[in-house]
């Protein structure tokens, strides 16, 4: 199957199954199956990307997510879809930020935007990965490398399109809430107003909340509170009743601290609630972690010395249990590259079966003629830049059907494996065997000279004829012989395909089976007899 037959088969199931998780993995890991059966490795991939994207937008299993974008990024590294290939490393930087693995997303987002930069991949936007950079920067509070990329992004993006106002909206609250950290609070405001008007025109619950949430914050450091109630407001009402809300948890655990400090208790509390109820549905340490810092603080700020305590106590050994988290993570990491590496290792060998599959006559084991037509094209290639010569030879057995007729088919394939075999042996790097069809075998050649191309097709003869293989109806010695033609030209306007090649090598095998058969004959242009006349046909003496 090709790979965009492949891509949109995957597709597919990925647009038919949407947000239902558990029906997307049971038909994902049927693709994944299928791959290693069929030795499809981009089926694996494809199907390890989709698994990966959905898990992130609506499965918050950030574990989940971080062993598929690996696996995906891994398999799909060594196919030419640079397309995918750059999609699946941007996929697995997301993973590590997930992780709060910075260093390691910054080196998944930069080899991303390498194989866009490198192959000219369009399909995907490059200020996409631009802004993820982008955002490892922030994370690592480098913010003047952060807002220098920001800003361009923004100022290349273009709301024209339903994707483009996404992209638009994505780097309006990156910028802003770089310049919020610089404490540049008028320029938050301004970059975030800029887009105000069309941001519930985004279908992203999680980008229009993010943006409110960033607007509250801004709008509470100036001294609006009013319009920061608003926005904070608004921010909870977008996503409130979402299943998954972990990609703003960052965001809102800002927010709470913000509004405890304006005395929004009852705004807060909300917040305090979803972050408390995601933290106990998923168990995981860094949603505890969000829950349990604004909870600290709110019991903090509200007097409550003995709670606020309890919470600091828990946020120690959170903080112990994430430590050792990161240690194990590293350790995971590693052992999910092998695992993908161990993977791709066993696919690339049902690659190869399946390649060698297709590529071979299942009776010679032999190139078959579709394979042929590739290797003669790298040839000539070949011959053509190195200013060599390119070469072929056409065998043909003499008196096959009579010799079939006589003892059957059977033996026949035994006729044919062994000229087969005869072929095999003279195949180097300058010379490749094919089966051209029926009792027909054709050798393909590049930067040989006459006397070898010559020798070569001896060889086999000679091969052939002390095997000693009964041919009753064969008048030459009543044992199967060959008849060849031969041919070795530079590379000029009437001999740079493979049809030019084998129509003159042609010429010369029918020359050789007009003449009495069990001959080789080597087509040449100016070949001249005794008597000064043309003759294109030289014979080479077994």
């Amino acid at each position: 199957m090709r790979a965009n037959e492949t891509l949109e088969m995957v597709r597919a199931a990925h647009e038919a199954y949407g947000r239902d998780l558990p029906r997307l993995e049971k038909e994902m890991r049927r693709l994944i199956r299928q791959g290693y059966r069929t030795g499809d490795a981009y089926l694996v991939g494809a199907a390890n990307y989709f698994l990966g994207y959905n898990t992130y937008r609506y499965g918050g299993e950030r574990d989940k997510f971080l062993s598929y974008a690996i696996k995906s990024a891994a398999i799909l590294a060594e196919t030419r879809d640079y397309l995918m290939v750059a999609k699946s490393l941007n996929l697995l930087g997301i993973a590590y930020l997930e992780q709060e693995n910075y260093q390691m997303a910054l080196e998944s987002f930069n080899r991303s935007h390498r194989v866009l930069k490198r192959h000219r991949v369009t399909g995907v936007d490059n200020s996409v990965i631009l802004n993820n950079i982008a955002d490892c920067y922030y994370e690592m509070a480098d913010y003047k490398s952060s807002i220098r990329i920001f800003s361009d992004c923004l100022a290349q993006s273009t709301a024209e399109s339903t994707e483009g106002l996404k992209n638009t909206l994505v780097f309006s609250i990156n910028l802003a809430e770089c310049y919020e950290c610089s404490g540049d609070y008028a320029k938050a405001k301004d970059i975030l107003g800029a887009i105000g008007g069309r941001v519930e025109e985004v279908d992203i619950r999680m980008w229009v909340c993010l943006y409110y949430a960033a607007l509250a914050r801004t709008h509470y450091a100036l001294g609006d509170r009013a319009e920061g109630n608003r926005c904070a407001d608004r921010s909870y009402e977008v996503i409130n009743g979402e299943s998954d809300t972990f990609a703003v948890h960052k965001e809102f655990e800002e927010l709470a601290f913000v509004l405890l400090r304006e005395g929004e208790y009852d705004r807060a509390e909300k917040l305090v609630r979803l972050l408390s109820d995601y933290a106990e549905k998923t168990d995981h340490t860094i949603d505890q972690l969000y829950a349990c810092r604004v909870a600290a603080e709110r019991c903090r700020v509200l007097g409550d010395a003995e709670g606020a305590m309890a919470y600091y106590s828990r946020l120690d050994a959170l903080y112990k249990k994430r430590l050792t988290e990161i240690k194990s993570m590293q350790l995971t990491v590693h052992k999910k590259l092998s695992e993908a590496n161990s993977e791709l290792r066993r696919l690339n060998r049902r690659v190869a079966v399946s390649e060698e599959r297709a590529t071979r006559d299942p009776l010679t084991k032999l190139l078959n003629r579709a394979s042929l037509l590739k290797v003669a094209s790298e040839f000539i290639d070949t011959a053509e830049k190195h200013k060599e010569k390119v070469g072929a030879v056409f065998l043909d057995i003499d008196f096959f059907k009579e010799c079939n007729d006589t003892y059957g088919h059977a033996r026949g394939d035994e006729i044919i494996r062994a000229v087969a075999s005869a072929c095999a042996r003279e195949e180097t790097a300058s010379i490749r065997f094919a089966r051209y069809g029926g009792d027909e075998f054709f050798g393909i050649s590049h930067g040989l000279t006459d006397d070898e191309i010559s020798d070569i097709a001896r060889r086999i003869c000679t091969r052939i004829r002390e095997a000693d293989i009964p041919n009753a109806k064969n008048c030459n010695g009543k044992r199967v012989t060959l008849s060849v033609g031969l041919v070795n030209v530079g590379v000029t306007a009437r001999s740079n395909t493979i049809i030019d090649i084998a129509n003159f090598a042609d010429k010369a095998l029918y020359h050789a089976k007009d003449n009495g058969k069990d001959a080789i004959y080597l087509f040449d242009y100016g070949h001249m007899d005794a008597d000064g006349r043309e003759n294109y046909y030289v014979k080479v003496e077994l």
